[in-house]
């Protein structure tokens, strides 16, 4: 007999609705993680406490009553869906769902929304509004440019743009090319 293990069953979860730890910001998996917990706690206590006064066949239609409720809230939801977060783009750096590039550049990670327009990388306390024009020259002298906003701390040197845009330009996976020009100004 195979016993309940919660953390795989987490993992299954995570996998089934198509999320991982490793891209989502910590609060997220935080709050995500104690939703489930709290949901396999609530079936935990229907099954000591009121499954175990039912019959067998009461239990079986118990099961399929859960399963019915379960997809028809999962249809509605999916009918709830609102089309505007399909095509979310940040105000300041343009990201969107689909790529966050410039984001993973500039802090590290994947940026998450913290208000319909805006994304977390953009949402930095005391950071100023940047222009950053990275310039990429390969071996036959093709470039490719890349010019963003982003907020930046008053401090930043010309080694971080730099190092923004050497990450930028393995994000892009551009490996033919090299860093010709960099620059920024704050608007």
């Amino acid at each position: 007999m195979k016993t309940f293990n919660i953390e795989e069953q987490w993992q299954l979860y995570l996998e089934r609705v198509q999320l991982s730890e490793n891209i989502m910001n910590p609060l997220q998996v935080q709050e995500t993680k104690r939703a489930f917990m709290a949901g396999i706690g609530q079936l935990y206590m229907w099954l000591i406490n009121d499954s175990a006064a039912l019959t067998a066949d009461e239990a079986e239609q118990s099961l399929h009553d859960l399963l019915l409720q379960l997809q028809e809230y999962w249809d509605e939801e999916a009918g709830l869906h609102d089309p505007v977060f399909d095509h979310q783009k940040c105000r300041v750096c343009g990201c969107t769902e689909e790529d966050c590039s410039i984001c993973v550049a500039v802090t590290g990670k994947p940026c998450y929304w913290v208000e319909i327009d805006l994304c977390s990388a953009c949402s930095v306390p005391n950071g100023e509004l940047a222009k950053v024009k990275c310039t990429f020259i390969d071996a036959s002298q093709n470039t490719q440019v890349i010019t963003f906003d982003t907020l930046l701390p008053l401090d930043t040197t010309d080694e971080k743009v730099l190092e923004i845009c050497n990450r930028l330009l393995y994000i892009k996976q551009w490996y033919e090319y090299s860093i010709q020009n960099v620059k920024f100004s704050f608007l």
